[in-house]
């Protein structure tokens, strides 16, 4: 058997030594030489198949070569021979696809060498394997298409004493009884997938890029929601990240409340909610038997009565309040997505609960499953529901269940997905540590591989805003879905902004199953102003096919009315931008040229297509910071020397800022905890000189005046730009810039490029900007001194942002007048009209003696936490001092550190 390169030559293949196969099913064992009788061979377009009669079974390896693909897939059917049987089970143990098979790349001269990617996330499973011929730059990924699969390559000489063959193994083991009556006449194997692969000039932890993405797009085209993301990028609000438990919709006051929520969800341009408000009308959350105490909130709060028997779509309306709720956020351009926790104990279900608590009923049986399949298409049908969000777990009971569970569950979710080809659905709890077949009928993986609770996690890079600490947590998600899990583009999940806390800055847990007492203003009010931007950057530059929103300002009543137009617009547009370059964002991949997302590092990710396309830098740094690229495959691009793309900054500004040239070494700066992003579009035909990187300007050269003209070049007030200008061949050329001559002649044999530093006039106002220089790299503790100056510009900006987003922030926990206040000033992202300073350390605890003097006094330093309500360690993001009281002008500085590691 051989396989060759689409478009390519025939000597471009790689070859297979015979049709191997092993199946243990029914207690027995049964390959093409242990139980079968020989082989019948049909060909029906791309799929070729080998029909064995092995007793009263019959056996079909089928090959498929899917149109206009580099893979190959191979599975193994199974069925009774006689219809007669088939009221039995098939008992299906193991199945080995391949056994030292001997495979060889036909122009190959050297022995192949094998690299396993295991499971990043789950020890002792495996994603893909791969076969590396390096003297011809390809190779072959062996991957069984399902969570539990091995493989196994090595170098061996080949028949004809070529040391260029690879002997490969291929199988997998997992307990499942397929009963014929229920799941259809045919047991049929997950695939063992072949794909041709590139080895090319960059790696990222030991896999070629070329090799990740041969194999992520051998995944895409298995997955079954295509035709769903043609429609555009996946755009959905999960809204128990605004603790939308907390908010009773059986009563008015709460359904206005929930409105809210629906009317910025559409402003927004977010078409997709995961609804899970409780209701009073149909239940209590001190009736919940889950352990999160939320049942109340599931399946648009019918959870409680499905599972008890009381209330069932297959036969029962759907609530007319319910509808109403649905019928309201269909108006907006909103489709609502139900929570369910699928292993509870269904009582209609109870002869298959494996094990006690939420995680009780299995999913293997083919009777629980044809039971959620009905009820769930009953439920969406009656409710106009457009998807679902999975959570707590899929497995229960003891872990020789889990393949069956996990294959069940799988064939609840395709048949749901071939019902309602459109539906979106959410993975919560263990999905992210099941690879990248784990979820093939489904929209995205998990936000953040855990628990979004900001008291959960803390962060690498030092900070004040909660929206960065989550972007920061996602980007490095993300960047092992993608390098490690080898997630493609289209299953890698957003998270844009952050979950407003569930514990209180009282400490209580308010409106769950132990807490008496619900307030519908805890933590409600939360939405990070000034970091936002960079969490939403974050996402879509890293998961922009799958927009997943958490807290957006709707709740509180003071964040819905202010929220600026102006900011209702930027995200907006953002998400329609996603729209307009799916294609492109479907290419997103990791420059393998810059380090993972981490302290003191640029981080970044292209997106590209057909040879254009766009780049996201980020910088978790509170200072500005250099990233170096190369123009070349390193950001997606291929070329030649003299071919060149002309770049555009979107983020933080908007303009040209150059031409780059294939197989340059470009330098970029990022600002401190901000964003970077850049278009690069192919020029027909290579620029004239003088050629600009670096300077948002236009430029030309006017031969009579000798003069390399840039007009319009702009810049952050104050700040300084340094421009490389490639230049005409002319001698003793000047260099002007916004009409100003710089100090600068082109002497006769001076390099033909040239460096300019500008210096753009005004007070230097940026974020996090810096008070005095960091200290020396060796710098341990002890006093750091300097001064620094607030410019007049500083005050102005924070007194227009109260104008423009003037809500009444609170500085106390008592005296607002309601049974229970909050003290907003305690969270460093609220309050965006505070001038804060903070002494930046990275890795800082909460019990380091830090001391600040401001003109010789000491100040009082406060502790910012990730966390509103408990001071947790881990959830610490450093000191900071409000410095709104203090007059513009020249200030001296003082700060002492405990001793630090340098």
């Amino acid at each position: 058997m051989s396989f060759p390169k689409r478009n390519e030559s025939a000597s471009e293949r790689v070859e297979f030594s015979g049709d191997y196969w092993e199946l243990q099913v029914n207690n027995r064992t049964l390959s093409a030489s242990n139980g079968c009788n020989s082989s019948t061979v049909k060909q029906d377009g791309n799929n070729v198949s080998f029909g064995y009669l092995c007793g009263n079974l019959t056996v079909k390896i089928l090959y498929n070569l899917p149109t206009a693909a580099q893979h190959l897939q191979k599975q193994i059917l199974v069925s009774y021979a006689s219809t007669a049987t088939e009221a039995g089970t098939i008992d299906f143990e193991a199945a080995t696809f391949m056994k030292d098979t001997l495979a060889r790349w036909a122009t190959a001269k050297q022995a192949p060498t094998w690299f396993l990617r295991s499971n990043a996330w789950n020890q002792g499973f495996e994603i893909a394997g791969f076969v590396r011929w390096k003297d011809v730059k390809s190779g072959v990924f062996v991957s069984v298409a399902n969570p539990f699969g091995h493989q196994l390559a090595s170098a061996k000489a080949c028949a004809d004493g070529s040391p260029t063959c690879a002997a490969i193994t291929a199988s997998y083991a997992g307990k499942v009884t397929h009963k014929p009556s229920l799941q259809g006449a045919e047991f049929i194997t997950e695939p063992l997938v072949l794909g041709l692969t590139t080895l090319s000039k960059y790696s990222i932890s030991g896999l070629s890029t070329g090799e990740a993405r041969a194999f992520k797009h051998a995944v895409e085209a298995c997955q079954l929601d295509r035709a769903a993301r043609a429609a555009g990028t996946v755009k959905v609000n999960v809204a128990w990240d605004e603790n939308d438990y907390q908010i009773d919709v059986g009563v008015d006051e709460g359904k206005a409340e929930y409105r809210r929520i629906f009317d910025r969800n559409a402003e927004l341009g977010i078409d997709h909610i995961v609804y899970e408000p409780r209701n009073s009308l149909h239940a209590s959350r001190f009736n919940a038997t889950d352990d999160w105490g939320w049942e109340a909130s599931l399946w648009f709060s019918m959870g409680e009565q499905l599972r008890k028997g009381l209330w069932d779509p297959r036969k029962d309306a759907m609530p007319q309040d319910v509808l109403d709720a649905v019928a309201y956020a269909k108006s907006k351009g909103i489709g609502l997505m139900a929570y369910a926790y699928p292993t509870m104990q269904f009582e209609e279900m109870r002869q298959y609960w494996v094990a006690g608590g939420t995680n009780a009923l299995s999913l293997a049986p083919a009777e629980v499953q044809n039971y959620f399949i009905e009820v769930m298409t009953a439920f969406l049908q009656k409710s106009g529901g457009v998807g679902f969000a999975w959570d707590h777990d899929i497995f229960a009971g003891d872990k020789s269940l889990q393949y069956a569970q996990w294959r069940g569950f799988a064939r609840i979710l395709r048949s749901l997905r071939t019902q309602f080809p459109h539906i979106v659905m959410d993975h919560r709890q263990t999905n992210h540590m099941w690879g990248p077949w784990y979820d093939l009928s489904g929209s995205y993986a998990e936000p953040i591989a855990g628990d979004e609770n900001p008291e959960s996690y803390g962060g690498f890079a030092p900070t004040l805003h909660t929206d960065h600490i989550s972007a920061d947590q996602a980007r490095a998600v993300n960047y092992r879905y993608s390098t490690q899990q080898l997630l493609p583009s289209s299953r890698v999940p957003g998270f844009i902004f952050h979950q407003s806390e569930r514990t209180d800055d009282d400490g209580h847990f308010y409106c769950t199953v132990r807490e008496t007492l619900c307030v519908n203003n805890s933590n409600t009010r939360d939405f990070d102003y000034l970091g936002y931007k960079y969490s939403l950057l974050s996402s879509i530059g890293t998961a922009g096919l799958n927009n997943v929103f958490t807290m957006v300002p709707a709740r509180d009543p003071a964040e819905f009315e202010h929220f600026p137009e102006g900011d209702i617009a930027f995200i907006r547009n953002w998400l329609t931008w996603t729209d307009e370059n799916m294609r492109k964002l479907q290419n997103t991949e990791w420059i393998p040229s810059l380090p993972a997302p981490s302290a003191g590092n640029v981080d970044g990710t292209h997106a590209m297509l057909e040879n254009e396309g766009f780049l996201f830098l980020y910088n978790p740094n509170p200072m500005e910071l250099n990233a170096t690229l190369s123009v070349d495959e390193a950001i997606g691009l291929d070329g030649k020397a003299g071919e060149q793309w002309d770049v555009t900054e979107l983020f933080p500004h908007q303009g040209p800022i150059g031409t780059w040239e294939f197989s340059e070494s470009i330098h970029l700066s990022v600002e401190g905890g901000s964003a970077r992003v850049l278009e690069l579009t192919k020029r027909p035909s290579p620029a004239s000189r003088p050629r600009l990187q670096g300077l948002r300007a236009h430029s030309h050269f006017e031969a009579t005046s000798r003069q390399v003209i840039l007009q319009e070049a702009v810049g952050p007030s104050g700040s300084e730009a340094f421009a490389t200008i490639y230049m005409p061949e002319e001698q003793g050329v000047q260099i002007v810039v916004n009409g100003r001559v710089c100090e600068h002649a082109m002497p006769a044999g001076a390099e033909e490029d040239v460096k300019v530093k500008i210096r753009f006039k005004g007070p230097r106002l940026t974020g996090n900007a810096p008070v005095v220089p960091l200290p020396a790299k060796d710098f341990a503790g002890g006093w750091h001194n300097g001064t620094f100056s607030i410019p007049e510009a500083y005050f102005q900006q924070l007194k227009a942002l109260g104008t423009s987003y003037p809500i009444p922030w609170t500085t106390s926990a008592t005296g607002c007048g309601l049974p229970h206040c909050v003290d907003d000033s305690k969270a460093t992202w609220l309050v965006p009209t505070r001038l804060l300073m903070a002494p930046f350390i990275r890795q800082a605890k909460q019990d380091m003696a830090v001391r600040l003097f401001l003109d010789g006094k000491e100040v009082q330093l406060s502790k910012s936490y990730n966390s509103r309500g408990r001071e947790l360690e881990h959830c610490f993001l450093g000191f900071y001092f409000d410095a709104s009281q203090l007059e513009p002008g020249i200030h001296d500085v003082a700060v002492s550190l405990p001793k630090l590691e340098p």
